[in-house]
């Protein structure tokens, strides 16, 4: 018996066809769970993506640690707001509630802005993750584009204007 070719190639884990959760599943979660779910997720992403070219493990393990810490996710998060890729209201309710959940605090090291930027992209990729994995995808990969794009992006200045970016003329209808 032949197996069907999975529709998402570039990430082989997201192949699954269905949601893994129901609606009302995913909606009985803590967003600090999905947000869990999410970091884990965008780590592994991140993680696979720097596995080519080959090279030494200490090169493996910087570059993770460059892409994989809240400052680096918060960034990615301000260009991908100032980009093009569209979000759903339900997608930017999730990075609402994301931003909101961050525990007690940040870590010692880094703002409480930067963290709850960080925790809004985990929720979003955690929410896509367990109910959407083609959407997903295509946010992965506009995060990869976006990271591609160099230092001198839109969004990569100062914290989001979560009222600007979330609750404009567009939300108060």
């Amino acid at each position: 018996m032949s197996e069907k070719p999975s529709s998402v190639a570039s990430f082989p884990l997201l192949g699954v066809e269905q949601p893994l959760l129901t609606p009302s599943q995913l909606g009985m979660l803590a967003t600090n769970q999905i947000a869990f779910i999410g970091d884990i997720v965008f780590k592994l992403h991140a993680s696979t993506l720097l596995l080519n070219p080959q090279t030494r493990p200490s090169v493996y393990y910087d570059a993770n640690a460059q892409h994989n810490c809240a400052e680096a996710q918060a960034k990615l998060l301000r260009r991908l707001l100032s980009s093009d890729w569209p979000l759903t209201s339900d997608e930017k309710g999730v990075l609402r509630r994301g931003r909101n959940c961050a525990r007690n605090g940040p870590p010692r090291l880094i703002g409480l802005g930067t963290y709850r930027e960080a925790s809004a992209l985990e929720a979003l990729v955690g929410h896509l993750y367990l109910s959407d994995r083609a959407r997903l995808q295509s946010l992965l990969d506009a995060l990869v584009a976006l990271l591609r794009r160099g230092e001198d992006c839109p969004g990569d200045t100062g914290p989001i204007d979560w009222k600007a970016a979330f609750w404009g003329p567009e939300d108060s209808e």
